[in-house]
Formats: structure tokens, C-alpha cells, sequence
């Protein structure tokens, strides 16, 4: 989709006339955000002409090619609407367009809501203003609203509770390495320690699946927005938060586990506070060992998207180089425990 096509962007226009009822708007802005490896995500700006309010939306849309387990946009929206319903802080999703005659694929539309998902941006202000534990704080209040969403059938799509398990997980990874002509032993040997030291299932609850620094905006110190839902899945309650609190994604503040932001107990703190429960010692640790497996292969994945031909891109390229930085991360939190 190339919303600097003056012909896409009346299409979509018409396209948001439909949805609401009201007369075509005219496309006050058109201009490709920043971020994303897997899909692409547009402001416009449509003046109403009944009113002449000019509303801010994001078009999203779907990338050149994704991985495995990533949902479509009509899938996406759906999730969105669940879990704002649920409390979950989001963009309102406002509709969804799966006919590819309108702009080449099929795109959700959301308002578009004031803040930064840059990491170094949301690390350094949080450094400079204070505001790591507060955010960190409101991390595990967000999933803990998240986990107060429950199957229905407008999430029916969604893969069965099995595959969320922490057996399901080992499956899938080992299954995928198999695929592979070339071994990745540390991997294969993480595998083994996960299936071995594999928690008895919990109640199955909706996991965002890359719930991280990146994957929220931060609006002058707070949270106005958890993004990217093409991972949610059905799984187990502390997946992300072994997600969130690996080293990866403390982009270089490894003091402060929470994404950079604040020690874990902060994060355990505002999960309680909306009626999660904390994890114990063992169960963070073995979350945050699976999450360095899983980033691990994903990585693998990534880079395969690169080696196929099919995307040629550095960016990929680059994060396939990423997995042996996972491999070491896995053997340390195995060799040291839980702290």
C-alpha cells in the first residue's frame, strides 16, 4: 500500500465514508510512520466536511511478509476490540478493510494517538524525568486487564489454548528448528532444559505476544497505548512479562529489567494491583529463559525472511545475526537461576 497515491487515498476515504455514514472526507494528510518489520502503518488525517472536524487515524496495513503465528488485520481488529473492552489501553479501533480492490491489501484503520514508541526516546526521558517506575507500574496493570479477556466467538480464530503451553511452546520451537539444514545445539539444549522444567499448565489467558518497549506509546510520561496485536494468542499468564523482562529489550539499561524502565517487583506491583497474581521466583525466571528461546527463534525466522529472496532487507538481515545474543542470555539465566 502506497498512501502517497492520491487515487489510494480517495479510495480509502470513500471506503471510511461508508463505514460512518457521513460524506466523503477529505484526505487532509498522508504520511508512513516509523517502526514495524512486519507492517506498515500510515497517519491520515480526514477533514469531515459535514462538521469540518479533521480526524487523526492510522491506517495499518499488511507487510510484504510476515511470521509464523501473525495475524491478519481483520484478526488484528478484533483482538483490539476485545481488549478495549476489557480496559486495555488502546487505539480505538474504528474499522476494517479486507477487500484488496480498495488499496492493494487489506488495512485496519484506529484513531491515531499522541506519544512515542521510540525505546532510546522513552529510556532517556524516563531516565531524565523519573517516570521508569510509574510506566513500569502501568505495564502490569495493562496486563493484568489483558488477562481479563476471555475466549468468545469473535476471537474463535485464535490458535486452541494447547499451543500456549509451556510444552506447546517447546514443540513448536523444536519443530521449527527441524526445518532448518543448519543445527543450532544451544538452542536444542535450551529446548531440553524448558521441556524438562516445564510448570503445570495455568488458567489459559490472552497474551499480547510482543509486549514490550517498542510495542507502547508514552505520551509525556504516561502510557496512552499498547500497539501491535498481530502476536496475541492464547497462553500462559506470565509470558509476557518473561517477554518483557528480557535483556533484548532493555535496550542497553539492563539494571532495570522491566524493559529498561524499573526493577521487576515494580511491574509484580501494578499486576497485583489489578487483581493479577504474582509470579514466583521459579516462574518469572523460566518465563524469561522461554522468552530468550522464543526471541531466538524468531530471529531465525526473520532472517530466513531475508535469505529466502523473498524480502531482501539489512534490517532483517541484521536481527538473524541477533539469535547467538539470545543463545548466551538463555545459558546465563539457566546457569544462574532465579535472582
Amino acid at each position: 500500500m502506497d498512501l502517497n497515491d492520491p487515487d489510494v487515498q480517495q479510495r480509502i476515504a470513500r471506503f471510511m465514508a461508508s463505514q460512518s455514514g457521513r460524506a466523503v472526507p477529505r484526505v487532509a494528510l498522508a504520511t508512513q510512520l516509523s517502526g514495524g518489520t512486519l507492517q506498515e502503518n500510515w497517519r491520515l488525517d480526514l477533514q469531515w466536511p459535514d462538521d469540518g472536524h479533521t480526524g487523526a487515524y492510522v491506517v495499518r496495513t499488511t507487510g510484504v511478509s510476515g511470521i509464523g503465528g501473525s495475524a491478519t488485520r481483520a484478526q488484528e481488529h478484533a483482538v483490539l476490540r476485545s481488549v478495549a473492552a476489557a480496559g486495555v489501553t488502546v487505539a480505538t479501533p474504528r474499522a476494517v478493510c479486507t477487500d484488496a480492490q480498495v488499496a492493494g491489501s487489506e488495512f485496519l484503520v484506529t484513531d491515531f494517538v499522541q506519544g512515542t514508541a521510540a525505546p532510546q526516546r522513552i529510556l532517556r526521558d524516563a531516565q531524565a524525568f523519573g517516570w521508569g517506575p510509574s510506566l513500569a507500574f502501568r505495564l502490569g496493570q495493562e496486563l493484568a486487564r489483558l488477562h481479563r479477556v476471555r475466549a468468545d466467538a469473535a476471537l474463535e480464530f485464535l490458535p486452541p489454548p494447547e499451543q500456549g503451553t509451556a510444552l506447546g511452546l517447546v514443540a513448536q520451537y523444536r519443530h521449527y528448528l527441524d526445518t532448518l539444514d543448519h543445527a543450532h545445539p544451544t538452542l536444542e539444549w535450551a529446548l531440553r532444559w524448558l521441556e524438562a522444567h516445564a510448570p503445570a499448565p495455568q488458567t489459559t489467558v490472552l497474551c499480547h505476544g510482543d509486549f514490550r518497549t517498542g510495542n507502547y506509546l508514552v505520551h509525556e510520561g504516561t502510557l496512552s497505548a499498547v500497539l501491535d496485536w498481530e502476536l496475541a494468542h492464547w497462553g500462559q499468564p506470565f509470558a509476557d512479562m518473561g517477554w518483557l523482562c528480557t535483556r533484548f529489550w532493555r535496550f542497553g539499561a539492563h539494571d532495570k529489567a522491566v524493559g529498561g524502565l524499573a526493577g521487576r517487583d515494580v511491574l509484580y506491583d501494578g499486576f497485583e494491583s489489578e487483581g493479577g497474581t504474582r509470579p514466583s521466583p521459579d516462574a518469572a525466571h523460566y518465563w524469561e529463559v522461554m522468552a530468550n528461546v522464543r526471541w531466538a527463534v524468531i530471529s531465525l525466522q526473520q532472517a530466513q525472511r531475508h535469505l529466502s529472496g523473498r524480502e531482501p532487507s539489512l534490517e532483517l538481515a541484521l536481527i538473524g545475526r541477533q539469535t547467538c545474543e539470545m543463545e548466551l542470555e538463555a545459558l546465563d539465566l539457566i546457569e544462574h537461576g532465579p535472582t
